[in-house]
């Protein structure tokens, strides 16, 4: 069985207030993360996790590359900001 050897990437975005603490971040990103999650396939995985105290959101990628794992992270938080 394969392993997943990953290279983890993180971008903290600063989203906008109708992203409260403990908001379902599906409601808002889950095409964004779903079309990224397709990209990667099996070789990687995303994460976003809402600040319980600001309106910040933890954009988390994992992928055998760390380029994409970058380009993928900064995507994301590109639409947490255009919140």
């Amino acid at each position: 069985p394969a392993t997943l050897s990953a290279i983890a990437d993180a971008v903290i975005a600063t989203a906008g207030a109708a992203v409260a603490a403990g908001a379902d971040l599906a409601v808002f990103f889950g095409d964004a993360v779903a079309a990224e999650e397709m990209r990667l396939g099996a070789a990687g995985r995303v994460l976003l996790r809402p600040s319980g105290t600001e309106h910040l959101v933890r954009v988390m990628v994992e992928a055998q590359d760390a380029e994409l794992a970058r380009e993928v992270a900064e995507r994301l938080a590109s639409v947490v900001v255009a919140v």
